[in-house]
């Protein structure tokens, strides 16, 4: 079995200035100009020793493309795979001289499908051994950029915000809090606000497209961060929210009862997954059957935990 990961489109250029209307233009633009002709290229730094025995630093280009695309106007929605193009290293045998030989294959690839629902502004795909979450995210932002050249755009994972107490839970120490905020887009910035109040206020005053907040104690002290101050508290209630509807991502370090060291990585410990078969994870009727069904989920858990809160 695999799994169905689900991550949010985020305009994060500008983003404190455009509204709705601007937002809708863009991915209206979006879904017309994703083809299968444009390529993003990244070149990945190869550390080496040299003939005299000194470190030295290459780049490796690697290509990504989007392939077999299928649009449907009336949802927004598109499908097809998403291309990882990139030298491979390996060797082959030698049968005459009995030994292997270092060789290189300039051009192989490694694809998976995904699903991009541009109304929700929700991509969905599962992932392989050389394709794996960071490498999507930064080909969707590379690949998105160059269709609307001047517009900058993030994806982050949508998380199960309640694995953040869970952990917190478990860690009777937290040495350090990292978080990082992206703001949200003009369809959901007023809860955002409320919930941000002055914070939000200086993010848009200061034009911030993204914010970092690190808490750290020392792992000598022995209390370590107060959980139950209300500082932390708030923090950790903007923090669930955000990471609920795809605006950022969080890493928690600190110890257990026994003293072990124990972390979290929102990305890698709760993402928001469906379960699909290995056999579907390349049909496209049922990775789009999962996904709808994925984003109503989300829908209805947003819906639930927000009459939780009221009661």
């Amino acid at each position: 079995m695999a799994k169905l990961y689900f991550a949010k489109l985020n305009i994060n250029s500008n983003i404190n200035k455009i509204n709705n209307d601007e937002i809708n233009k863009i991915l209206n633009e979006l879904f017309t100009l994703i083809d299968d002709k444009e390529d993003y290229k990244k070149d990945i730094p190869v550390k080496y020793i040299d003939e005299n025995g000194e470190e030295q630093i290459t780049f490796r280009e690697e290509y990504y493309n989007f392939s077999q695309i299928e649009k449907e106007a009336d949802s927004k929605v598109i499908t097809g795979w998403l291309v990882r193009r990139m030298p491979t290293y390996i060797e082959e045998f030698d049968a005459d001289k009995r030994k292997s030989n270092p060789t290189v294959y300039d051009n192989t690839s490694a694809s998976t499908m995904f699903y991009l629902n541009l109304e929700k502004e929700i991509i969905t795909f599962t992932i392989k051994s050389r394709l794996r979450q960071l490498q999507i995210k930064e080909a969707f932002e590379g690949l998105l950029g160059k269709y609307v050249p001047n517009v900058g755009f993030k994806v982050h994972l949508i998380t199960n915000p309640f694995d953040i107490d869970d952990m917190l839970r478990k860690m009777k120490k937290v040495h350090k809090v990292t978080t990082t905020l992206i703001p949200p887009n003009a369809a959901n910035r007023t809860a955002m606000e409320k919930l941000m109040k002055e914070k939000s206020k200086e993010l848009k005053a200061a034009n911030v497209t993204t914010e970092t907040i690190i808490w750290e104690s020392d792992k000598k002290n022995n209390e370590g961060i107060n959980k139950k101050s209300k500082r932390f508290r708030d923090l950790i209630t903007v923090i669930k929210a955000f990471l609920e509807k795809g605006y950022g991502k969080t890493e928690l370090e600190g110890e257990n009862v026994k003293g072990e060291e124990i972390a979290f990585d929102s990305d890698n410990n709760a993402p928001f997954t469906e379960i699909i078969s290995d056999v579907n994870k390349e049909d496209r009727i049922t990775i789009k059957r999962l996904s709808e069904e994925g984003i109503t989920k989300l829908a209805v858990k947003r819906t639930l935990n927000k009459f939780k809160k009221k009661s």
